[in-house]
């Protein structure tokens, strides 16, 4: 993540770049730095995180081993939605502009569109963001973002075209999050079980050396 903020932040003060242009520059890089697919933690780096998803009943699925990582997001070349909004986030707390998360939860009949993207700002615009499905909108747009928490069904469909809907429900489109890290308590977690993971033998080893110099001393 460094490296990217350095080459992010060079590449801003080459071009001269207002914080609007700096906003949909984050935006294109990203686009073209990831495919969209998933970047998982592998269990020899984690173990005890694959543990708890097979206890949990989800090891049909990658709700807990994504990584939420930045660093470790930038090893692949693959990104999930709410992956590619971290970095994209991280990009905008490095030039100090103000950013929050959105977030789609549109259930239509049978269908279901679940997704994740950002919205940064500049004075008292905001701008909508979405690298990963990469949707083809206006440049400096900032009628985007309300249009679509106020259920804009024709500008999602404009937007997503293969999700089309026949209505937007109240509420199903929503932001949250704001200049805060949307993924923080998963971070959290999978640090802990990764130190867990790959440091609990040394626990053991102290324990080992204390009962024998105990047993030792007796």
């Amino acid at each position: 993540m460094p490296k990217l903020e350095k080459y992010f932040l060079n590449e801003i003060e080459k071009k001269e770049l207002t914080k609007t242009q700096a906003i949909y520059f984050a935006d294109q890089l990203i686009r073209e730095r990831f495919h969209h697919g998933d970047s998982e933690i592998a269990i020899n780096e984690n173990w005890l995180l694959h543990l708890f998803t097979f206890l949990s009943g989800n090891s049909q699925n990658s709700l807990y081993t994504s990584n939420l990582h930045p660093n470790n997001i930038l090893e692949t070349s693959y990104a999930l939605c709410n992956q590619q909004a971290i970095i994209f986030q991280e990009l905008m707390k490095a030039i100090d502009i103000e950013y929050q998360s959105v977030l789609f939860s549109i259930s239509e009949n049978s269908k279901y569109f679940g997704h994740f993207a950002s919205a940064a700002r500049v004075d008292d615009n905001w701008f909508f963001i979405d690298t990963n499905l990469e949707p083809s909108y206006k440049i400096e747009d900032y009628s985007i973002l309300p249009r679509l928490i106020n259920g804009d069904k024709e500008l999602f469909n404009f937007l997503y075209p293969e999700y089309a809907v026949d209505r937007i429900p109240i509420g199903a489109i929503s932001v949250s999050s704001l200049n805060k890290n949307p993924a923080r308590n998963g971070q959290l977690f999978q640090t802990i079980t990764f130190y867990i993971s790959n440091y609990l033998w040394l626990f053991f080893l102290f324990c080992l050396i204390l009962s024998k110099l105990f047993f030792k001393s007796k």
